[in-house]
């Protein structure tokens, strides 16, 4: 089986990481590829409102998908700060031949919603402990992030459509995976546990370069999710983040927590 991570040739670090992070995870059977990424200058003057950097992600993966209309194979879409987990590729390989209803399987993303977020940390304990994935309906949920997700193979074709049907890149690709599947042009749904995550080095360096509380939290929380999660890892992010925030909301983070995640 086929995955593909999207990376810019001046991003040599981010190639390193993901294939030595593929190398370390059990992968029989797949292959990990590399796909140039748009630059933002080759499409900077495209119609639509988002900007350069979001209008050549956008792109990227909607030429990606068209490079691998050729077959009816699933094709496993990352982008270039993925991390893999011992059970991404055996559970994908699995959840590609089995039935199910979805175009489009997310191994992670970033819940906008209180009681989404609320049942993946309660879920968390039960499912890592007892080796289950449940595959989870996106429809309904507010959610952004396009980091992992695998493509039905019977669906690359249909994806492809949609996506060339935008005429103007008047939103971020996430944002617009997430507007079909809200209409119910496209079907999602999502791995719980996150199979997949964010590498650290990205958090990390938001931390060093500006720290915009609400984003961090959101990244951070998708890696409390993942099923090999390191919180130690997380720690430095969580102070960074509670650094920003007042007592007052610290101490109702608090209390929301107990009260929604008592078991």
């Amino acid at each position: 089986m086929k995955a593909v991570f999207i990376n810019l040739e001046t991003a040599e670090a981010r190639r390193a990481q993901i294939e030595a992070g593929f190398a370390r995870a059990p992968n029989e059977g797949w292959k990990l590829t590399r796909f140039s990424a748009v630059r933002a200058g080759e499409v900077e003057h495209a119609p639509g409102s988002i900007e350069p950097a979001e209008k050549a992600c956008f792109e990227s993966h909607r030429r990606l998908i068209a490079e691998n209309l050729g077959n009816d194979d699933p094709l496993f879409v990352l982008e270039d700060d993925a991390a893999f987990s011992r059970f991404t590729f055996p559970f994908l390989e699995r959840a590609a031949k089995a039935p199910g209803d979805w175009d489009v399987l997310f191994t992670d993303v970033a819940f906008l919603q209180l009681g989404y977020m609320v049942k993946a940390a309660r879920d968390w304990d039960r499912l890592v402990n007892s080796g289950q994935v449940e595959v989870v309906p996106l429809q309904g949920s507010a959610f952004v992030g396009s980091t992992a997700y695998l493509v039905r193979g019977t669906a690359k074709a249909k994806l492809h459509k949609l996506l060339q049907d935008a005429t103007a890149f008047d939103a971020p690709y996430d944002i617009f995976l997430r507007d079909l599947v809200a209409a119910g042009t496209l079907k999602a749904a999502v791995c719980l546990p996150f199979l997949t995550s964010l590498a650290v080095e990205g958090s990390q360096s938001q931390i060093r370069e500006s720290i915009d509380p609400q984003r961090l939290a959101f990244d951070e929380f998708r890696r409390l999710v993942f099923v090999e999660r390191d919180l130690e890892k997380s720690r430095p992010a969580v102070e960074a983040i509670r650094a920003q925030v007042s007592e007052a909301d610290q101490m109702a983070g608090l209390l929301l927590a107990a009260a929604c995640l008592a078991r």
